[in-house]
């Protein structure tokens, strides 16, 4: 797998999944809508190798095969947001992969205009900025507030979904960043 783990909706949805309770590789593929045996087992050998899941077996016969999260006390928070995210995994990802999100994202915690943005962030293009700007107010992560005076003001804020979500966020970014 050449893509960083949580770029891969298939490692979520199986992180998603064995933090309820361990379970079979058929388990899996069957909860799992669209993922085939090749993906699913090329994820979970990954993950294992990784240390994030932990494989055993009954070592009787027929041999029974279970996979369940690692005792990682960090890895079971940072799913536990993933299972709070008013977000799909699609678009989880669709976020976390984008450049600029998290310096745009980490200077709305304050209602800010555009250029204060542009001007904090080097080799930010304003038409970029506009596009992760309107990305997230459709996620409604980010609000835009309108001030009826003469000039019209813009400004940008987090929501309170936005301000819950941006440490997953950041959470799930540096786990990708350590693979």
């Amino acid at each position: 797998m050449k893509r960083p783990l949580l770029f891969c909706k298939w490692s979520l949805m199986i992180l998603l999944k064995l933090s309820e309770e361990p379970k079979r590789p058929s388990e899996l593929r069957k909860e799992i809508t669209g993922i085939n045996e090749k993906q699913l087992y090329e994820r979970l050998k990954i993950m294992t190798g990784l240390g994030i899941l932990k494989k055993y077996s009954n070592n009787t016969f027929p041999l029974e095969v279970h996979y369940r999260l690692q005792n990682s006390k960090f890895l079971k928070e940072t799913v536990k947001y993933l299972n709070r995210l008013p977000l799909s995994i699609d678009q989880f990802i669709s976020i976390i992969s984008k450049k600029w999100i998290f310096d745009i994202l980490e200077r709305l915690y304050m209602e800010v205009s555009p250029k204060e943005i542009l001007s904090n962030i080097p080799n930010l293009r304003e038409k970029v900025l506009y596009q992760r700007l309107n990305e997230l107010e459709n996620l409604c992560l980010v609000e835009r507030i309108i001030y009826n005076s003469k000039p019209v003001i813009v400004k940008y804020r987090l929501t309170q979904g936005g301000k819950k979500v941006l440490p997953v966020l950041k959470r799930a970014y540096q786990i990708i960043l350590s693979n």
